[in-house]
């Protein structure tokens, strides 16, 4: 067992299984390295009956106990939480939510009152148990590392889950996948997984609150857009066939437009701090990256509380976005993670 450190006692593995390449090559590894695999399929909600019956299709094909769990009920209250957000002039990320809420909230205690050692997901990034800590690092693949988004789950959440995907590259995975003729549903999820919908058109049906109406602002300029909510800091828009950036929403429901070279930001405050290190040296360069796929930059910590920090970049940040993730690097390792405000 290469990839799990300490965690090797942890036979009895549950993985989160979505009927994708990631997740259903998660169990091929385990199943390979020894562990007593079994699955579960969280249903929101949202999802159809071709997945479902996928889903059965892979647990035949490994020969593995699949269970079906509901969800509906905490992803709608997840959704309504998001909802309110929006409405307070605030960007959450959805993904990153269902993650710690429900994937490693949950879902992980559903697992240990089933009696499970662990869970396992498809996540890029690699979890490192060494003695007592849990060191949360990118992935070996950069182009789906998804250790961006863990930085603000707990580190006691992390302490039962293992995600060996971090030590391979996607293009590999699925050559092996497809050789070995490993049963998945093709297709990629993409924005919203739960979803075919965009966002605009989901969160329309969805939306529980009023649209907030109000008028995009550039200059002298006043266009009636379809709701605040439905917009986020750095979103182009186009306005008489000029481009423009999503500056800052106001109060009043209006949105003020910029050009894009003026959405920029080299002071990033980040509150609700989640810390996987807890002891390094505040007075070092470190590495902040504020949207998922973004390049971290570099930065130095201005202050820091258990609560709040603000750093300093060595060079603009596009667009930080009040509500969604400030995750701090050094090299490959989180050290820690929050919410920009």
């Amino acid at each position: 067992m290469l990839y799990y450190y300490n965690i090797i006692r942890m036979t009895k593995v549950c993985v989160l299984l979505s009927s994708g390449l990631d997740s259903t090559f998660t169990i091929y590894k385990l199943l390979q390295d020894g562990y007593q695999v079994s699955a579960v399929h969280f249903s929101n909600g949202f999802g159809t009956d071709d997945t479902i019956e996928r889903v059965k299709q892979i647990g035949e094909f490994f020969h593995i106990d699949v269970d079906f769990v509901c969800v509906k009920k905490e992803f709608d209250e997840l959704l309504r939480e998001v909802d309110v957000e929006l409405c307070h002039m605030t960007n959450p990320n959805i993904c990153v939510k269902c993650a710690r809420d429900i994937k490693f909230g949950y879902m992980l205690k559903y697992a240990e009152e089933k009696k499970y050692d662990c869970i396992a997901t498809g996540h890029y990034v690699k979890i490192e148990h060494v003695g007592k800590d849990i060191i949360v690092k990118k992935a070996i693949d950069e182009s789906r590392d998804q250790s961006y988004g863990f930085s603000v789950i707990p580190n006691e959440n992390l302490r039962k889950v293992i995600t060996p995907l971090g030590y391979f590259l996607k293009k590999n995975i699925r050559a092996i996948a497809d050789e070995i003729g490993i049963p998945y549903t093709k297709k990629e999820s993409h924005n919203l997984c739960f979803t075919k919908k965009p966002f605009k058109e989901f969160y329309m049906t969805y939306v529980s609150h009023p649209m907030i109406q109000g008028n995009f602002i550039i200059g002298n300029i006043k266009k009636p857009h379809e709701g605040i909510q439905l917009y986020t800091r750095g979103q182009n828009i186009s306005i008489n066939g000029q481009k423009y950036t999503v500056d800052r929403k106001l109060p009043n429901g209006d949105i003020q437009l910029s050009e894009r070279e003026k959405v920029f930001d080299m002071k990033i405050a980040i509150e609700r701090i989640n810390f996987h290190v807890k002891d390094f040296d505040i007075s070092k360069e470190y590495q902040i990256q504020g949207r998922y796929n973004a390049t971290p930059v570099t930065c130095r910590i201005e202050s820091l509380t258990n609560e709040r920090m603000i750093v300093m970049t060595n060079t603009p940040v596009f667009a930080p976005t009040k509500g969604q993730i400030g995750s701090l690097y050094d090299g490959d390792k989180i050290i820690l993670g929050g919410f920009i405000c």
